[in-house]
C-alpha cells in the first residue's frame, strides 16, 4: 500500500487564514508516502506542513506562487504515471464542477466540461495516466473515454478561486471560505488506484465526508487496438 495525497490551493494567508484543525489532524506525519500539491501554497508554514506529512513532496506552481516550483511535474509511483499542474494555464477556466464527485457531461456545466476536456488533452500531452490539477471548488474525478483520469482535489482551505466572486460577508481579512475544503487521498497498488475524496462539512467543521472511487490503468495493448 502506497498512499499519495493530492492537495492544494491553500491561498494562506492571501484568501484564507489557515488550514482547518480537523485536516491537520487527518494529515498526521508518518502515514503518507507521497504528496502531490497543485500549488498556491503561498506560505512557508504550509510548505513546512506538507514536508512534515511526507518525505516526498512535489509542488506545481500556482498563480500566486513564486518561480521556485515548476509548472508541470511528472512522477511514477508503482505502475502509475502521475502528472501535476495547477491548471490556471489551461483554458477555458472551469465554472462549477457539479455536485457529483465523479463528473459526467450531465453533472457539469458546458464551460466546466470544456476545461476538463482541456485537462485530459494536457494529460495525454504529458503522457501520464493520472493528472492532478487545481482550479476546482471541490474534489472532482473525471475519467477519459479511452482511459486516464483527472483528479482535482479542490481547495484544502475552501478559499475562493480567482474565478469565484469574493464572499460579500468577508470585507475584513478573516478566513474567506466560499467553497467546501477538501483533498484526495490515493492508495496506489500496481496499476490499481483507490481514491478517497475528503470534504469538510460546512456546518460542522469536525465532520468530514469521505467517498471511495476506483481507477484501473487501462491495458496499453487494449488501448492500441481501440486506436
Amino acid at each position: 500500500m502506497v498512499l499519495v495525497l493530492a492537495i492544494g490551493d491553500f491561498y494562506v494567508p492571501h484568501r484564507c487564514c489557515e488550514l482547518a484543525q480537523r485536516f491537520r489532524e487527518l494529515l498526521a506525519p508518518g502515514k503518507i508516502q507521497h504528496v502531490l500539491c497543485t500549488g498556491n501554497v503561498c506560505s512557508d508554514e504550509i510548505e513546512a506542513l506538507l514536508r512534515r506529512v511526507s518525505f516526498d513532496v512535489h509542488i506545481a506552481r500556482g498563480e500566486l506562487d513564486g518561480p521556485a516550483w515548476p509548472e508541470r511535474v511528472v512522477v511514477s509511483i508503482e505502475q502509475i504515471r502521475f502528472g501535476l499542474c495547477h491548471g490556471h494555464q489551461v483554458l477555458p477556466w472551469s465554472g462549477r464542477t457539479g455536485d457529483a464527485f465523479t463528473a459526467t457531461a450531465s453533472s457539469v456545466s458546458a464551460e466546466a466540461t470544456a476545461h476538463v476536456r482541456a485537462l485530459h488533452a494536457l494529460r495525454r500531452d504529458m503522457g501520464v495516466d493520472v493528472l492532478v490539477a487545481g482550479m476546482a471548488e471541490r474534489p472532482a474525478l473525471t475519467s477519459g473515454k479511452l482511459g486516464g483520469l483527472v483528479v482535482q482535489p479542490g481547495s484544502a482551505t475552501g478559499a475562493p478561486r480567482v474565478t469565484d466572486p469574493w464572499p460579500s460577508d468577508k470585507a475584513d481579512n478573516s478566513c474567506k471560505t466560499s467553497n467546501a475544503p477538501g483533498f484526495v487521498l490515493m492508495d496506489v497498488h500496481g496499476s490499481h488506484v483507490t481514491l478517497y475524496t475528503y470534504v469538510q462539512d460546512r456546518d460542522d467543521p469536525q465532520q468530514v465526508h469521505v467517498e471511495k472511487h476506483v481507477f484501473e490503468r487501462p491495458d496499453p495493448t487494449a488501448s492500441a487496438l481501440l486506436l
